[in-house]
Order: C-alpha cells, then sequence, then structure tokens
C-alpha cells in the first residue's frame, strides 16, 4: 500500500506554528483507478463537547472569517455535491448535559446554524437550500467510535462498502499528528492512499 504524505518539514511547521481557523484536509483515495469525478465521502472529526472552546472549534468565527469544521465540511460538501455519497460526523467519545453524543451534536449544530453558513464569505453563490437537501441526504452519525482511529477506520470501511473512492477528513491542525497517523493506518489496512493537505489560512507567527 502506497501513503503519501507531505515533507516532514511541512508537517514540523503545522505541529509547532499557530494557526487561525485553519482545518486539516485528508484525502483518501483507494489504491484503483480513479475517475476524474470520484465518487466522495467527506468524515468530520468529533470533537469533546465538554472541551473549551467547542462552538468556536466546531463552527468558527464568522466575524473573522474563520470557518470550524462544520462550515469548512459544508463547503467540501458543496464543492462536491455531484460525488458526494456520505456526510459522516464522528462520535460517541463524549456527550452534552442532555446526553447527546458528540456526533448528535455536530450534526444539530450543523442544521440550527445552516443558515448562518452566508456570515461566511467562503459561502457566497451557495444554494443554501440545495445543501442543506444534500446534508440531510447525505449525513450519518458516527456514535459508536470512541477515539480518532476508531473513526478513521469505521468511516473507512463504511465508505468502503458503499464503493466510495474518496475520503476527506476534515479536523482541526492541532489533531493534525494523530489524524495522519491513525488515517495512514486504516487505510493500510482498506487499500486506501492518504494524501495530506492544509486548508484554510497559512499559519501565523507565535506572538509573546
Amino acid at each position: 500500500t502506497t501513503l503519501v504524505v507531505l515533507p516532514d518539514c511541512v508537517v514540523t511547521a503545522w505541529i509547532g506554528a499557530c494557526f487561525s481557523g485553519a482545518m486539516l484536509l485528508l484525502a483518501i483515495s483507494a489504491l484503483a483507478s480513479v475517475t476524474a469525478a470520484p465518487s466522495t465521502g467527506i468524515v468530520v472529526h468529533g470533537f469533546h463537547c465538554n472541551a473549551p472552546r467547542w462552538e468556536e472549534v466546531v463552527w468558527g468565527d464568522e466575524a473573522a472569517q474563520r470557518l470550524g469544521r462544520l462550515p469548512h465540511a459544508a463547503l467540501l460538501a458543496w464543492q462536491a455535491r455531484h460525488e458526494l455519497q456520505a456526510f459522516i460526523c464522528g462520535s460517541g467519545a463524549s456527550q452534552t448535559a442532555s446526553g447527546s453524543a458528540e456526533a448528535d451534536a455536530l450534526i444539530s449544530l450543523l442544521f440550527e446554524r445552516l443558515p448562518s453558513l452566508l456570515s461566511f464569505d467562503a459561502f457566497r453563490g451557495v444554494d443554501l437550500e440545495a445543501l442543506e437537501a444534500l446534508l440531510r441526504r447525505t449525513v450519518i452519525a458516527d456514535t459508536e467510535s470512541l477515539n480518532t482511529q476508531q473513526e478513521v477506520l469505521a468511516a473507512l470501511a463504511r465508505l468502503s462498502r458503499l464503493g466510495v473512492q474518496r475520503a476527506l477528513l476534515v479536523s482541526s491542525p492541532t489533531h493534525m499528528p494523530r489524524c495522519l497517523r491513525d488515517a495512514s493506518v486504516a487505510a493500510a489496512r482498506l487499500g486506501y492512499e492518504v494524501r495530506a493537505a492544509l486548508s484554510g489560512p497559512r499559519p501565523c507567527q507565535r506572538t509573546r
């Protein structure tokens, strides 16, 4: 199995830099020949429901035009709307005060805030009604996985069963090392190829 990742110097820069709302995008493709428009699945990694800045991480900052995990994934879904087969949200690792799993909390926030996506410049020209229909048709809650490795393995196994050729994993840069490690292991088991790319603003310099 071939695993294609970014050079170590780039990965090191990601780990050591300060990021302004940037998202990590891992593109995972079936090793078999892929068509010009490969069927696509999107996986939004969960984030602990009780973690500080939960809303900022998963939604972002509209005033600062920083896309969180959900808006970023929704934008990818729109861009791949003709090929999208699944929009998977994880996980079951934590619960809200009301008892909802991470995955369900993400999905609830996504549809509650959907009209607010237009506050992000990146969504100019996006048909929100069509986007909502697309997401409702493809959204899947993974409430069984309890860690990143389980999330990735479960998502790729599900997408493989659906015949999906490309998986886009969306998470935050600070989650990148674990994502990349676990995605590589899961991809090797299932015959996928991993490509890593940073999506969003470039790293900013540390401030004192």
